[in-house]
């Protein structure tokens, strides 16, 4: 419907015309794209169409290589990124920016977090209003920061940048405590429901919002905020929220998949334990849950039931792939409540570290094999596990040891690779 214009009379440089969100068109494809392209051969300035990488892979612009089209890609972040990034945003707190700096080289999923700017300012952000989680003798978790970036999409941060106190929250909530917690719960219902597709239809959302409220007294604050709302559809209402967002047409989306994933670990975690049990013996093998089981045993109590559960060996495979998800797991687990747990977690970490080491140190001449077999490693040795009854950042270093045959030292070359910066310290430097 928009019509071509060219240049006009005094302008140095053609206009440009800039569309975003080819990513949220999830009808008429097709049509748009015909648009698109007689638009463009017949506009005498610039094109620029932007979108998320998620449901790019259909764009026909750049696919059909029409005229002279270049594609762009914003990439994640390296290391030096991400260090220049945290500098910038804590400028005025270089304590802060080293803190967390310290965390983000010491544990890849923490890095990870920092990978783009989106990210790596929830990550800021959620640091800067606490900024006492970095500073504790325990490494920070991936469970308590999601929990931190999701309570301040869900209340706290809007108030602390208006340097407003975090106090009591709107009626029909006594506090702004409980009105996350509720929030929380029903996000993480709907998170559920529809994972682990990204986007849902408008009436099934509806339907599963529905489904959450009936099942609650009708004067819970949760059901009065919603019956409060009038003739504005749920959908909407939701969307104000922060956490769910329109994709297009009939459709809505949860604008970060990590935080999809993070709220359907939060509604596994407030299940009986028998149930939860089921569920992770079940959906293991999948890989598209490793990441909903990672946060998961971050936000149970006790969660050392869950790794004699996913390293037993009659229900593992030739690959291991049960025991290497349960050597994952162990940095994202809280610290050990009392030293009957700390005992019997050590007790089958070290049971996981034996398998995975061992098979990491065959000769494995399928390169895919040899990365699968190890990925495991640099989470057992973020967390000091044990390894023929030592720590196993000391047999690593006693590998490498100049006296050693030729063959133990490439084995300890090789695993401390696969460590990476988890395992390294001083003395391993040298031998290295």
């Amino acid at each position: 419907k928009i019509q071509p214009a060219g240049r006009r009379p005094g302008d140095e440089v053609p206009a440009v015309l800039c569309l975003d969100g080819w990513d949220e068109v999830t009808e008429g494809k097709d049509e748009l794209f015909e648009g698109l392209r007689k638009f463009a051969a017949a506009w005498d300035g610039r094109l620029v169409l932007t979108t998320r990488a998620v449901g790019y892979g259909d764009c026909p612009l750049f696919e059909r290589q029409l005229g002279d089209r270049r594609e762009w890609r914003i990439c994640a972040f390296s290391e030096t990124d991400s260090g220049r990034f945290i500098d910038r945003f804590f400028a005025a707190d270089r304590q802060a920016a080293q803190d967390l700096l310290h965390q983000v080289r010491s544990r890849q999923a923490i890095a990870d977090f920092a990978s783009n700017p989106l990210l790596g300012t929830l990550l800021c952000l959620a640091v800067r209003l606490d900024p006492e989680v970095t500073r504790g003798a325990q490494p920070l978790r991936r469970a308590d920061l999601y929990k931190r970036v999701l309570e301040g999409l869900l209340g706290r941060w809007p108030r602390q940048r208006r340097g407003m106190p975090v106090a009591e929250a709107p009626r029909p909530w006594a506090t702004l405590a409980e009105k996350i917690r509720d929030l929380m719960g029903l996000y993480a219902a709907i998170a559920e429901a529809f994972f682990p597709a990204r986007q849902f239809a408008s009436i099934a959302l509806g339907d599963v919002v529905q489904a959450y409220l009936a099942a609650r007294p009708q004067a819970a604050p949760l059901c009065r905020h919603f019956a409060a709302i009038g003739d504005q559809p749920l959908q909407h209402a939701l969307c104000d929220l922060n956490l769910i967002e329109a994709a297009g047409g009939d459709a809505y989306t949860f604008p970060l998949r990590t935080l999809q994933e993070y709220l359907v670990a939060h509604y596994w975690a407030a299940k009986p334990e028998g149930e939860q049990r089921r569920l992770v013996d079940r959906l293991c093998w999948d890989p598209g849950h490793e990441e909903v089981i990672l946060l998961f045993a971050g936000q149970i109590p006790r969660p050392t039931w869950l790794l004699p559960l996913l390293a037993d060996p009659a229900k593992d495979d030739i690959l291991h792939h049960r025991t290497i998800l349960a050597a994952l797991c162990l940095p994202e687990m809280a610290p050990p409540v009392d030293a009957r747990e700390d005992e019997e977690r050590t007790r089958a970490a070290a049971s996981i570290t034996e398998v995975i080491v061992d098979r990491s140190m065959m000769e494995v001449r399928v390169e895919t094999f040899e990365k699968h077999y190890t990925r495991g490693l640099p989470a057992l040795a973020a967390v000091d596990s044990l390894y023929q009854e030592r720590n196993i950042k000391e047999w690593l270093t006693s590998k490498l040891r100049l006296d050693n045959p030729a063959k133990d030292r490439a084995d300890g070359f090789k695993l401390v690779a696969h460590c990476g910066a988890a395992v390294l310290v001083p003395e391993q430097c040298q031998l290295l």
